[in-house]
């Protein structure tokens, strides 16, 4: 059987090429032409880098100075000394932070009002444990792995990011009043939800050290929220040192998680003075003689630190502590 060769294509018909869409755009100078679409591609104004080089640099020299005074202030606030170091100071997308971040962690989303977008800060699971054990009169020890802070946990640390948050802030105080505040939290960095994910971002990288505790505390900062500050860049002195007094002095404020926390108390005096032998010869039911005077130089504990002085005695048939001065810490 013969194959019959295929037609050939006659003038009048046409073969189909595909044709390329174009696009007008604003070219060099302000001037509009036409482009090909495949070769057109979107400016992303989130994500470009707007700092230069010596800009960067000072940048830099700007979050040097902020972390010495946080590891300053947080050193007076946890009662332990405080190593802090600026590890990097880097432009990335934001999304690419959290991706680096461990499964489960403590993110808190800040809001910078005035400025735009809200930026993160990350503390390890380990750091944020420890700071806890600290602020509850412990040696800054983690108690275990555990994959989620409990409320009372979250409401001590909000205190810790808020110091955080107000010595960022305090760099740019003089130019710009900028009051940050804590928007939410996250203990998985997958479960995020922001419109800046994929924007770029400044990372800024704390490698921190206290006791035996050893971490690095991470903060995402939109370029869109730096973006207005960075003019006044020239008006920061990286080199003066310290906060300002009404920052240094601010007192935490109260959540109302903590009002219904059991808290041990007890009462402490000094004994008498007995010998080995005599202690071997004590017997259950034997009573031993205290002076009254023991129980006027007291200590009322709370949690197992000693907090006031005082005195013990009875009321109203019951044993009671009279506080007379308070134990400065």
């Amino acid at each position: 059987m013969e194959e019959t060769p295929d037609p050939k294509p006659t003038g009048d018909e046409e073969t189909t090429q595909p044709v390329s869409e174009t696009l007008t755009v604003l070219g060099k100078g302000g001037r509009l032409r036409t482009a090909g679409a495949d070769t057109v591609q979107a400016f992303d104004f989130e994500g470009s880098s707007f700092l230069t080089p010596r800009e960067m640099r000072k940048l830099r020299n700007v979050h040097e100075r902020f972390v010495r005074s946080l590891a300053a202030r947080l050193s007076l606030y946890l009662r332990i000394e405080m190593d802090m170091e600026l590890e990097s100071l880097e432009s990335i997308i934001m999304r690419q932070g959290l991706n680096e971040m461990e499964e489960h962690t403590h993110l808190s989303m800040i809001s910078m009002a005035p400025l735009r977008k809200h930026s993160l800060i990350e503390l390890p699971l380990s750091t944020a444990l420890s700071i806890v054990d600290r602020l509850l009169g412990g040696p800054a020890k983690t108690a275990g792995p555990v994959e989620k802070l409990n409320d009372v946990e979250i409401s001590l640390l909000d205190d810790v990011i808020g110091i955080i948050t107000s010595e960022w802030s305090n760099l740019w105080g003089e130019t710009t009043d900028i009051q940050p505040s804590i928007v939410t939290h996250e203990s998985n960095p997958k479960h995020v939800r922001s419109s800046s994910l994929d924007a770029k971002a400044f990372q800024i990288i704390i490698k921190t050290r206290f006791a035996e505790s050893e971490g690095r505390i991470r903060i995402l900062i939109p370029h869109l929220t730096l973006e207005p500050l960075i003019g006044n860049l020239s008006g920061v002195d990286p080199e003066v040192e310290g906060t300002s007094g009404g920052a240094l002095g601010r007192v935490p404020d109260w959540s109302d998680r903590f009002d219904h926390i059991p808290v041990r108390l007890s009462a402490w005096c000094h004994g008498a003075k007995i010998t080995l032998k005599e202690m071997s010869g004590l017997r259950v039911g034997q009573f031993l003689p205290f002076p009254s005077a023991f129980f006027e130089k007291a200590e009322l504990r709370m949690a197992e630190r000693a907090a006031f002085k005082g005195t013990m005695g009875k009321l109203n048939e019951k044993w009671a502590f009279k506080i007379t001065h308070k134990i400065e810490q």
